[in-house]
């Protein structure tokens, strides 16, 4: 609607963007997005999928003396300590939630991951995550 009053045009794949993270959020890990997280994740995504997805990756990237010449290496990696770090909060705020009376949904795919005792710790369960 705010787009048909100024008569811009809606960029497709960031609606869809958002919307994909608020229904898999909700849908698999029973989190609800604050506007900002749902931005910062969207971005830190972007980073991990552009430098660890989508272009062939430099082999020389992947030694420890030249790795410093590669800068988004670098975004990269701080991008998905970002990730690992929310990850690490969604486990904890489902955590919280499922210890309160009738708190926990066992249909939830957090809930498969937090109670699955083939896991040795909580930073393997973020990994999956």
């Amino acid at each position: 609607e705010p787009c048909m009053k100024t008569q811009t045009p809606i960029n497709i794949l960031n609606e869809m963007s958002t919307i994909t993270a608020k229904v898999i959020a909700d849908v698999a890990f029973d989190y609800q997005f604050q506007s900002d997280e749902r931005e910062a994740f969207l971005h830190d995504l972007s980073i991990c999928w552009k430098e660890f997805g989508e272009a062939p990756t430099n082999p020389l990237s992947s030694l420890p003396v030249t790795a410093l010449l590669f800068p988004g290496l670098w975004r990269g990696r701080r991008a998905a300590k970002r990730m690992y770090g929310f990850c690490g909060k969604i486990l904890q705020a489902y955590r919280e939630k499922s210890n309160a009376p009738k708190g926990r949904k066992e249909h939830k795919l957090i809930d498969m991951i937090l109670h699955d005792m083939e896991y040795v710790d909580d930073a393997e369960r973020c990994r999956d995550m």
